[in-house]
């Protein structure tokens, strides 16, 4: 058993000093996918932050570490970009799926400890990729936090 509580979401290999949350305050931060084990970022920075620097509880680990295990078959398969690419990119894509639905409820529970918002799925690179104007799962306004947007309702943070 290993001793520490946090070693599901630290990488196997240390971050570079320099991709680490440096910031001189608490400021919100931000569930996403990025290939790591760590999937919190600082909202301002966007360098990873680390379990210590926001001390999540052993079951906000536990959800978080279940949380990047399922959202990564996802990523992964899209990322693939074989025959399941499309219908992951739906998924991704989708506001009311439930890889989406899991991130939704995952933001809630963290929020209890800080602010989160989970990073939604766009992808960019498509033929047909419109920036959007409004949060994809409510529709409404999008507020601008450190040149992201964010849905204050919903916790979904849009990066366009």
């Amino acid at each position: 058993m290993n001793s520490d509580r946090y070693w599901k979401l630290k990488p196997e290999q240390p971050t570079p000093v320099d991709e680490i949350c440096a910031c001189d305050r608490q400021y919100p931060i931000v569930l996403c996918d990025v290939l790591t084990r760590n999937p919190i970022r600082c909202l301002k920075c966007n360098q990873e932050l680390h379990p210590e620097q926001w001390e999540p509880t052993a079951e906000m680990v536990e959800i978080v570490a279940s949380w990047r295990r399922f959202h990564s078959c996802f990523y992964g398969l899209w990322l693939d970009s074989g025959e399941f690419e499309e219908w992951a990119c739906q998924q991704l894509s989708n506001p009311h799926s439930p890889v989406n639905q899991r991130s939704y409820e995952v933001c809630q529970i963290l929020s209890e400890v800080r602010l989160c918002y989970y990073w939604y799925f766009q992808d960019t690179g498509a033929d047909n990729f419109e920036s959007r104007s409004c949060c994809p799962r409510c529709q409404g306004n999008l507020t601008k936090r450190f040149d992201r947007l964010v849905c204050e309702d919903c916790l979904i943070l849009i990066d366009n």
